[in-house]
């Protein structure tokens, strides 16, 4: 999971320049009141409940939900019609509109392409917008596979050999015989 996250901080980061910060999720914005600094407009990346199967040769699949927890700060902006800044008030709905161009095509080497399955503003901070936005992918887990054990090339060849004879029409030819 770690090369997944890197690649998706990777990802924003080259493709949202507006962001200034990209951090994994551990409840940040609950945690202002306490003087935890964060800078705006950020994500924050939260990794939901993952349950694996397991698939042959200790290969492991998941099906992944990720929350990306899309933030800016609002202060001394106002929303209503007529405003001077709505522009500014509102531009989480054009940084969400780039964020979700950036993952709906993101793919990594063990996962599937990503689909966005749900998204919703949480209202229940005062001083910023923070938006929700849920993905899911197919996760495979290599890390255990058996083949990693052989460090070795295999060849398999068949050799076919042209001294093979067959005598029956039927089956040298595929043709049924005609009556």
């Amino acid at each position: 999971m770690k090369d997944l996250y890197l690649a998706l901080v990777e990802r924003l980061k080259t493709q949202v320049s507006e962001l200034v910060t990209i951090d994994l999720f551990n409840n940040q914005f609950q945690n202002m009141m306490e003087n935890q600094v964060i800078f705006f407009p950020c994500v924050l990346i939260e990794f939901e409940q993952i349950d694996f199967k397991n698939r042959t040769e200790n290969i492991q699949e998941a099906d992944v939900r990720l929350k990306f927890h899309l933030a800016q700060n609002i202060i001394g902006l106002d929303t209503y019609e007529g405003s001077e800044n709505i522009t500014n008030a509102l531009a989480i709905f054009d940084l969400k509109d780039k964020v979700n161009q950036a993952l709906m095509t993101f793919t990594e080497a063990n996962t599937s392409d990503f689909r966005r399955v749900r998204e919703r503003l949480d209202a229940q901070y005062t001083n910023v917008y923070v938006m929700e936005l849920s993905y899911e992918c197919l996760y495979v887990d290599t890390t255990h596979w058996i083949g990693n054990d052989y460090n070795q090339e295999v060849n398999a060849t068949l050799e076919l050999d042209a001294d093979l004879i067959i005598e029956n029409d039927t089956i040298r030819t595929g043709n049924l015989p005609q009556d």
